[in-house]
């Protein structure tokens, strides 16, 4: 269900440029990972496979969003 959530997020919603605060207003806080750089989201598992798979959303020095991904492992 979070692998559809973070689908609709990517194609939806407009992330890079967005702050921190932003980001905690439309995800929530981070699930783990959160650093001064970095805030990932756990998705949990995809839809094929055992694969597992967080949102990982990147910060520039002024804590907006520069970047963002999706881990696999």
């Amino acid at each position: 269900m979070r692998w559809d959530m973070m689908n609709s997020l990517r194609n939806n919603h407009e992330l890079k440029g967005k702050s921190k605060a932003e980001i905690i207003e439309l995800l929530g806080n981070p699930d783990e990972g959160k650093s001064k750089l970095n805030f990932r989201y756990y998705l949990g598992m995809a839809k094929h496979g055992i694969d597992t798979g967080s949102l990982v959303i990147k910060f520039d020095q002024n804590d907006l969003v520069s970047d963002f991904y999706v881990w696999h492992g």
